[in-house]
C-alpha cells in the first residue's frame, strides 16, 4: 500500500486504481493498463465483432469496469472518432444549414412568388 497516493494500491506486483473508498472490496479496484496494451484493449472493446462498435460513452463504461489508464476518456474518444466503420455507417441526424439563394423575377403577370422573411436585422454602421 502506498500511503502517499490513496488512489492506487500495489498488490502482488500489480498496480491497481481504487474506484471507490472501500479498500476491502476487491471489485472496487481495476488494474493500471500499460501503454503497450491500450490499443489492443480499445480494439477488443470497440472493434471486435461481439463489441458492437458502441460510441464513446458505452465503450468507456465497459472498459472502465476492467481497466484504468491516464487520459482514458480522451483515448476512447480519439479511437471511436477514427474508426472508419463507424464513420461510414453513422447517420447524421441533424439537418444541414440552408443556403440563401437569389430568386429570379417572375416571368409572367400574376405568377406566384414565395419568400421567407428573416429579421429584424440590426442596422450596421456602414
Amino acid at each position: 500500500d502506498n500511503p502517499s497516493n490513496p488512489h492506487f494500491v500495489l498488490q502482488d506486483d500489480i498496480l491497481f486504481r481504487i474506484l471507490s473508498s472501500s479498500d476491502t472490496d476487491p471489485h472496487s479496484r481495476v488494474p493500471f493498463l500499460p501503454k503497450s496494451l491500450i490499443s489492443s484493449v480499445l480494439h477488443t472493446y470497440h472493434d471486435h465483432p461481439l463489441s458492437g462498435h458502441f460510441g464513446v460513452h458505452r465503450t468507456l463504461a465497459r472498459i472502465s469496469t476492467q481497466f484504468w489508464w491516464p487520459n482514458m476518456r480522451r483515448s476512447v474518444q480519439n479511437y471511436v472518432a477514427s474508426c472508419t466503420q463507424c464513420v461510414r455507417h453513422n447517420i447524421v441526424r441533424t439537418k444541414p444549414d440552408g443556403h440563401l439563394k437569389s430568386i429570379s423575377p417572375p416571368s409572367a403577370v400574376f405568377q406566384v412568388v414565395h419568400m421567407d422573411f428573416w429579421g429584424p436585422v440590426r442596422t450596421s454602421s456602414n
